[in-house]
């Protein structure tokens, strides 16, 4: 778990500065983005369901308008909650799926709002496969999942399930 580290050291490292907390909670972190006009973060899917599950007088107590670049990771994030925080803070919440190795993919907030079950676009050195799972049914051929796999130049391949918002 090191992606945190690694984008607060890369902010230091360029001169800006990082505000941490000694334990997260979902009203303070809407507090310290107000307060330090905050514009990236590392996150995961479960903190913006906490976000969210906060009473909307409380979550509109705070301006959250700095956020820019709230990247998020580590779990595919439930499409209704992914649609309610791109609501709220707008676009500026960025997904991508990786590993330590090296490799993965990013899909933008933009690109997360026109395509189905996209996992994203790959890096310049990964390679992306769409992996449809299908069973025989009654003699009907029936797809039962959707995997993307991300192959790294290293070797290493993982799978993620394909999530976004429905078609329209």
């Amino acid at each position: 778990h090191t992606a945190v580290l690694v984008f607060a050291s890369a902010s230091m490292h360029l001169g800006h500065p990082v505000v941490l907390m000694d334990k997260w909670a979902p009203e303070e972190m809407l507090r310290l983005i107000e307060k330090y006009r905050v514009t990236t973060s590392h996150m995961v899917p479960t903190q913006f369901h906490r976000m969210l599950a906060l009473p909307p007088e409380v979550r509109a107590k705070y301006d959250c308008s700095s956020t820019r670049t709230m990247v998020h990771a580590a779990a595919p994030c439930p499409p209704d909650v992914k649609r309610r925080m791109l609501d709220w803070w707008g676009d500026s919440i960025f997904e991508y799926y990786a590993a330590t190795e090296g490799g993965g993919t990013l899909v933008t907030p933009q690109e997360w709002r026109l395509v189905l079950a996209l996992g994203g676009l790959d890096w310049a050195w990964t390679w992306v496969v769409l992996v449809l799972y299908f069973t025989c049914i009654h003699s009907t051929l029936v797809l039962f999942g959707m995997y993307g796999l991300i192959k790294a130049m290293s070797g290493q391949v993982w799978r993620f399930p394909l999530i976004g918002p429905p078609l329209e």
